[in-house]
């Protein structure tokens, strides 16, 4: 099935498109991926994948270009799968942050106090985060789909085509933050240190867009697509 049929055309563009067979844009828009440190392309959910590694290192893939998205509204997913289980501190599996607004969004899997959870963040830059969290253990063993979205009012997480939750979030971060692009596999920082909270996962077919999909299109995506999304619009 085409996603365009379901999703239709709209005012959403397609900010990048990883298939992760290699480092390639596939949105048509050019925004290709740099190799940090070696990251590897093995058998994945839809055909290769890139692999971070069974423990945690310092592999991510990235780019810096900013997607331009400062209208308040994205949706960012990946379909991942997990090599190591995590301990302490966070995995971050996929960044995007965009110059103008200084506001950082990022899919996170975090050890808490004894229990783990996922976080779909928007962070204002040196001003303070607002995330939705889902309690739950991945283990190793399965792929799993996950979605960030913000609207211009809440930021809502997804777990398989699932709606989580929402919070709250709105405002502009500080100027002090000035790290722009996207990273899979790592989170995007401070300049002096680009990429923090390296994850060891498979990870497959990312997607970032400047609208925010709803929660009927997030569980149609994961239903009937298989995860192969169709790129729509231009720069």
């Amino acid at each position: 099935m085409n996603l365009g049929e379901y999703l239709g055309a709209g005012s959403g563009i397609t900010k990048g498109l990883y298939r992760l067979e290699d480092l390639t844009d596939s949105s048509g828009n050019s925004y290709n991926l740099t190799n940090n440190n070696s990251v590897g392309f093995v058998s994945g959910k839809f055909n290769n994948c890139a692999d971070f590694g069974a423990t945690v290192s310092n592999l991510s893939l990235t780019r810096t270009s900013s997607s331009g998205i400062t209208n308040g509204h994205i949706t960012l997913i990946i379909h991942l799968k997990l090599r190591a289980e995590v301990g302490a501190n966070s995995f971050d599996f996929l960044s995007n942050a965009d110059s103008g607004v200084f506001v950082h969004y990022y899919i996170a899997y975090e050890y808490n106090g004894g229990s783990r959870r996922l976080a779909f963040t928007r962070d204002r830059g040196s001003v303070g985060a607002q995330a939705a969290y889902y309690t739950v253990t991945l283990g190793t063993s399965s792929w799993y789909t996950l979605g960030l979205t913000y609207d211009g009012t809440n930021v809502s997480g997804f777990f398989n085509g699932s709606y989580i939750g929402q919070t709250a979030a709105s405002g502009n971060g500080s100027g002090s933050f000035t790290q722009t692009g996207v990273s899979i596999g790592a989170r995007l920082f401070q300049p002096a240190n680009p990429t923090i909270n390296y994850s060891p996962i498979y990870a497959d077919e990312v997607v970032i867009e400047n609208v925010a999909w709803s929660k009927a299109k997030m569980k149609k995506y994961y239903t009937d697509s298989l995860g192969r999304f169709q790129p729509r619009g231009g720069m």
